[in-house]
């Protein structure tokens, strides 16, 4: 319904939604839906608006308001207030959260992403620096998300593996120059669009609810503990209903182990 409002309101600011960001966002919910010939035709409709960066483009990016690649993000600046409050303080100040070693396994060394999880040679932890500010506007919708909603559809749609493959590569050669083209077929190439988008959207919260999706079980790995192993499907991904949101209605049955 909000789209069909939206004619003449395609493009506005990146901090307003319009119909581009209105569509992206269908195109994700469909993805979630496994309804894999809508998210493909959504995606389409968003992707030929925008510009991916260059390779040597694509680090300093994250030191921006926005770009190219930006389809919807959240204004902050120092009026919002924002104070302690922020990923960058969970991340850079408060040193809280860090890639792990498994994590940052994954990048080749040519792979220009790799750069943004420097190693802290004090704490011997690899820091997550995506996130350069206090004032950082947060990135909700990103074109390369567009392309790799792209790839899983495609990846589920028979006879449609060539497109899969076709729009994983347009992700995987702008962030490694060395990268070839993938010739995954069936659940290896699925796995393979797994690997991509952990890779392109760590720590933009979307990890948890891939595997998830795609019922798979994984290891939690943490720093400072024991890793602790999920096995899927587990009552540990799914999240609680607010406890507001319960008492307020009688037939509100709360998830599973809570």
């Amino acid at each position: 319904q909000a789209a069909s409002l939206m004619s003449g309101f395609t493009n506005p600011n990146v901090y307003r939604l319009g119909l581009n960001g209105v569509n992206a966002l269908l195109s994700r919910v469909y993805l979630s839906m496994e309804n894999w010939e809508k998210a493909d035709e959504f995606a389409d409709k968003v992707i030929g608006n925008y510009a991916l960066m260059s390779n040597s483009e694509y680090v300093s990016s994250w030191n921006n308001d926005f770009s190219s690649e930006s389809i919807f993000s959240i204004y902050n600046d120092d009026l919002d207030n924002s104070g302690t409050n922020t990923i960058y303080q969970l991340c850079l100040i408060y040193l809280d959260l860090f890639a792990t070693p498994d994590f940052v396994s994954i990048f080749s060394n040519t792979d220009v992403r790799r750069n943004l999880y420097p190693m802290n040679t004090s704490l011997n932890v690899n820091i997550v620096s995506k996130f350069t500010s206090r004032f950082s506007n947060i990135p909700v919708i990103r074109l390369s998300e567009m392309y790799l909603i792209k790839a899983e559809a495609n990846a589920n749609i028979t006879g449609q593996e060539a497109n899969a493959q076709s729009a994983l590569f347009t992700i995987m050669q702008r962030a490694d120059v060395n990268a070839v083209m993938p010739t995954e077929t069936g659940q290896a190439l699925k796995d393979r669009v797994l690997l991509e988008r952990r890779k392109e959207l760590a720590f933009e919260g979307f990890r948890l609810f891939d595997l998830t999706r795609n019922k798979k079980s994984f290891v939690k790995y943490r720093h400072d503990a024991a890793s602790i192993n999920i096995t899927a499907p587990s009552e540990k991904t799914i999240m609680p209903i607010p406890a507001r949101e319960v008492n307020a209605n009688p037939n509100m049955q709360q998830n599973p182990g809570y």
